[in-house]
């Protein structure tokens, strides 16, 4: 099933422009930005670290499996960054373009996530959003 899932997404990635990807760290502030567009690839705004990852999906979306139904597909995205970090988070899709997650790095510091289109939505995101 991982596999049709995953297949979905990335029949749905290609047909859109690269969404906004952005990870904002809790404690620090530090924020990555860049995007997700068949693999993630985010840069620090506070080191210059880059931070290259991927996506796995790892629920089905509510109502089962379409072509409009992507609310609530979940996943794991996890990258590695040049200064050494590796992190893991939980995403979940909120619509077929955009979503939000959690997770934790390498040095224990936990983080946010948000990826969309809207620059500005992402930005303005709060950073209390996680997946359950």
């Amino acid at each position: 099933m991982k596999k049709i899932y995953l297949i979905f997404i990335l029949i749905l990635l290609p047909g859109c422009a690269a969404e906004v990807f952005i990870v904002s760290y809790e404690e620090s502030g530090e924020r990555l930005v860049g995007t997700i567009y068949e693999r993630i690839e985010v840069i620090s705004e506070k080191n210059g670290a880059v931070c290259i990852g991927e996506y796995e999906p790892t629920t089905q979306p509510i109502g089962g499996v379409g072509l409009f139904s992507c609310e609530g597909i979940g996943g794991v995205i996890k990258y590695t960054c040049d200064d050494g970090r590796k992190a893991m988070s939980e995403t979940m899709f909120s619509s077929c373009s955009s979503g939000y997650g959690s997770g934790i790095d390498s040095n224990g510091d936990k983080f946010n996530v948000y990826f969309g289109p809207d620059v500005k939505a992402a930005i303005a995101k709060p950073s209390t959003t996680q997946v359950e």
